[in-house]
């Protein structure tokens, strides 16, 4: 499973930058797209009202060539002719074949899936395995119902593809090899006696089947030497392909477009490290999109960390918040540590703007008063505004953290651990991931009948000023480790990454920052167990708002680190995304009720004098 990386997170927005090119609509203008392209060509290419207006397209399909793979054949010069059709093309080395589902693995089927239906929803790749059980139509079945009557005709040498898109195209051939496959493609180019279809597909596997047999990474996760080697050969079979299309007579008034795309990024067997989709071998692909007339244009993720948006109530001895309490009192106790043998660990970012020192707060309690009874409560220091925690039998400022969290300092990440220690247990306290004390606990009494509360209790300074949130609270009944704390503290969205590894221990989780809670009464429970989700303490768990006073603000900090929108995905070609891209070539609108999940791409063009 891919885990979201603590820090090495970057910007959702795409940027593509100022260019004096002309560019094309985007997709939801695509069905008047070859009128806009007629504007910025010359005589060569069509006229209004010529036959040639629909545009044509050919689509080579490369099974398992890793988008870094390709790069690095471009760059020491083992894909030349890739390489010259970079000078004419939007393309990108980081393409990815699946930014939907948080699968373990991506296989060839499911990458095919991916590319054919324009959907992560086939369900092959993790209930079906097989291409001719696919749960959704292609695109190619779908262009059968436009009123255009696109025609198709495939080329590959994997009887399950040709099984697969028997009913969808207009003439299937089962060859024996990829340079079949090449030489079949290049007769129905070169056979200017008969229409050329719509969509002409080449699928080749030698890249595929070189990493299957040898490996398609070494020990460093670094593209094997036989991989590089099968994307020369397959080069030389695109080079063919598109050498033949240029000889067509009437090549440049067909309005041809080239895709050359990998559908995944093959078999890696190492160990996956923490990172994004961007940092999964098996979902990393090429793209390459040419037309004689665009501009080069390269698609990469941008390097920047993704901001931090909050929508949060703030707190103050005046003028802010009161508090906010958990509906049912009974949730969240620890008991007595004589006597529990579980293990529990709280934990909660805060963000003070108060400009001055003092000005003791409670920040996070279950406990009838401030330093007085059974539970614990976690405050603010008044002296320098630090904080610290007190629990039952402990008067003293115990875990006291002298590091100053005031005078606009950013976000700061407290973590208690308390921990079953056998005999006398411990709490462990942590700053950003980091542990700066221990204390024992002895026999104290945490059980009581008082609510989880953010804010005042009964015993906290009313009086005096502060300007400070709390936000992603968590409660947890299990100790969490030193290691994940230091590498996972600062992670938001916690209900939001599947595959969470605490989900189940997560008792409690109040986020306190999603806008479509702002401006309400109730900060809801976002755990398993909480009203979100449906769960057991629906209702119960909860909290409840005390005059509210709410603010937003978005900010990049190094102790918050956000889990990427889509949008962050979206930077580079998604294998979902070409058949919207071939259905605005052909002029052909996207129906709704087709539920595609990709994006059309605006293409930039070069503007071409007589």
């Amino acid at each position: 499973m891919m885990k979201m990386k603590s820090c090495r997170l970057m910007n959702g927005l795409k940027t593509i930058g100022k260019i004096t090119s002309l560019a094309m609509l985007t997709v939801c203008c695509f069905s008047s797209c070859n009128k806009n392209f007629e504007r910025v060509l010359t005589e060569d290419y069509g006229e209004s009202g010529t036959n040639y207006q629909q545009g044509k397209v050919l689509l080579i399909l490369v099974d398992g060539a890793a988008g870094k793979a390709v790069q690095q054949a471009v760059n020491t010069a083992q894909a030349p002719r890739i390489r010259g059709l970079i000078d004419n093309s939007m393309y990108t080395f980081e393409g990815l074949a699946d930014s939907r589902t948080n699968l373990s693995n991506i296989s060839n089927e499911r990458g095919w899936a991916n590319l054919l239906t324009g959907v992560t929803t086939h369900e092959v790749g993790e209930t079906k395995e097989d291409l001719e059980d696919l749960a959704t139509p292609t695109f190619l079945s779908l262009l059968k119902t436009s009123p255009k009557q696109i025609s198709s005709n495939l080329f590959s040498a994997n009887q399950h593809i040709v099984s697969a898109l028997e009913g969808d195209v207009d003439r299937g051939d089962r060859l024996t090899n990829d340079a079949a496959v090449t030489d079949a493609l290049i007769d129905q180019i070169s056979n200017t006696s008969e229409e050329i279809p719509d969509i002409s597909i080449a699928q080749l596997e030698g890249v595929q089947k070189s990493g299957s047999a040898e490996g398609f990474y070494d020990d460093a996760g670094i593209p094997k030497a036989n991989v590089i080697e099968a994307i020369h050969i397959v080069d030389g079979q695109i080079g063919a392909m598109v050498d033949a299309l240029r000889e067509r007579p009437n090549f440049a008034k067909e309005n041809w477009l080239v895709i050359v795309t990998s559908n995944y990024g093959g078999v890696y067997t190492g160990d996956k490290e923490e990172g994004d989709f961007y940092d999964d071998p098996e979902r990393n692909t090429f793209t390459l999109l040419y037309s004689p007339r665009l501009t080069s244009s390269l698609l990469q993720p941008q390097a920047a960390e993704i901001r931090y948006n909050y929508f949060s109530p703030w707190y103050s001895g005046t003028g802010g918040t009161d508090n906010a309490i958990v509906k049912d009192a009974t949730l969240f106790n620890m008991g007595s540590r004589s006597s529990d043998t579980t293990s529990y660990t709280i934990q909660f970012m805060i963000y003070d703007t108060w400009p001055n020192a003092g000005d003791g707060h409670t920040i996070l309690s279950k406990r009838p008063r401030v330093n007085n009874g059974p539970g614990w409560n976690i405050r603010m220091n008044s002296s320098g505004g630090n904080v610290a925690v007190n629990f039952e039998g402990n008067s003293a400022w115990g875990g006291e953290n002298w590091y100053q969290i005031r005078k606009n300092n950013p976000w700061r990440v407290y973590t208690y651990v308390y921990k079953e220690c056998g005999e006398i247990d411990s709490l462990f306290c942590y700053l950003d991931g980091v542990e700066f004390r221990r204390e024992r606990l002895w026999n104290d009494e945490m059980r009581n009948d008082e609510p989880l509360t953010i804010g005042k209790i009964e015993g906290s300074n009313y009086g005096l000023n502060g300007h400070f949130f709390v936000n992603n609270v968590q409660f947890y009944d299990v100790a969490l480790p030193a290691d994940y704390l230091a590498a996972n503290y600062c992670k938001t969205g916690l209900d939001k990454i599947d595959g969470f590894e605490y989900w189940d221990n997560l008792l409690g989780y109040w986020p306190n920052d999603r806008e479509i809670d702002h401006g309400g009464t109730i900060l809801p429970d976002y755990s398993k167990y909480g009203s979100v989700y449906g769960g057991e303490n629906a209702g119960r768990s909860d909290m409840v708002l005390t005059n509210p006073i709410w603010e937003t603000g978005s900010m990049l900090d190094p102790n918050v680190c956000p889990n990427p929108d889509d949008a962050f995905f979206r930077e580079v070609f998604n294998t979902v995304d070409l058949p919207v891209q071939i259905m605005a070539w052909l002029g052909i609108s996207v129906d709704r009720q087709w539920q595609l999940e990709g994006l059309g791409w605006p293409l930039r063009y070069r503007v071409l004098t007589n």
